[in-house]
């Protein structure tokens, strides 16, 4: 009897023990508040910048404008330039500029060549020479007292007078300067004249008959030539 006693009374404390356990358990648990979730700040992940490939945009090169480049100056170095040995010739060539030079001559070879131009020739029928008093028998013929000059007679068209042109082809442009080349250059054109003056050609065939043969065709033009150097001289 006395243990069932006892078991009815551990039976009612463990019951009592039990309700106070859940009376507790009641007040105890809290009502559940709403823990913060604590978001985890996610790492930041450096995203890997692209670095942009620079594209080299190509630009244009200036052409190079070439500078001038200064000619230098090229200063002439002086050159001793050696004085000329003048070679002494007999009858030396004027200039332009030469000055008269006085007109000698053999009286006797002139007075021959007179003899020649009146007589044998008879040149007078065509020519004149009004210094020497040598008068001419027609007009037909230019006067020839400034022949060896290369003068042009007055009434001669200069053009067609072919004796300037003649000395100046032989190197004698002014015959004042040197009377000795003028008298031998005239001799020439006498003996042989040009194909610019045709008269004259017609003139000397017939002379050339006249003095029988060549040597004394040219010997007598020598004194012809040394009259027209006295004619010359005269004022």
């Amino acid at each position: 009897m006395k243990k069932r006693s006892t078991l009815v009374v551990l039976i009612a404390g463990l019951m009592l023990f039990s309700l106070l356990l859940m009376a507790c358990g009641r007040k105890a648990t809290p009502t559940p508040t709403a823990t913060p979730t604590r978001t985890a700040t996610p790492g930041i992940t450096a995203t890997p910048t692209r670095t942009p490939t620079a594209t080299a945009t190509p630009t244009s090169a200036p052409t190079a404008t070439a500078a001038p480049t200064p000619t230098p100056t090229t200063t002439a170095t002086p050159t001793r330039t050696p004085t000329p040995v003048a070679t002494p010739t007999s009858t030396p060539t004027p200039t332009a500029a030469a000055t008269p030079v006085a007109i000698t001559f053999d009286p006797a070879l002139a007075q021959q060549g007179r003899q020649l131009f009146t007589d044998k020739y008879n040149c007078k029928l065509c020519h004149s020479i009004n210094s020497l008093g040598v008068a001419g028998l027609s007009t037909l013929g230019a006067d020839l007292s400034a022949a060896l000059l290369g003068r042009v007679p007055t009434g001669t068209v200069a053009a067609l007078h072919p004796l300037p042109r003649w000395f100046e082809e032989n190197g004698l442009a002014r015959p004042e300067g040197d009377p000795v080349k003028a008298g031998e250059l005239l001799a020439a054109f006498v003996a042989s004249p040009p194909d610019y003056a045709p008269s004259q050609k017609a003139q000397t065939g017939l002379l050339k008959a006249r003095a029988g043969s060549d040597a004394a065709w040219l010997s007598d033009l020598k004194a012809i030539a040394e009259l027209l150097k006295e004619a010359a001289s005269k004022p």
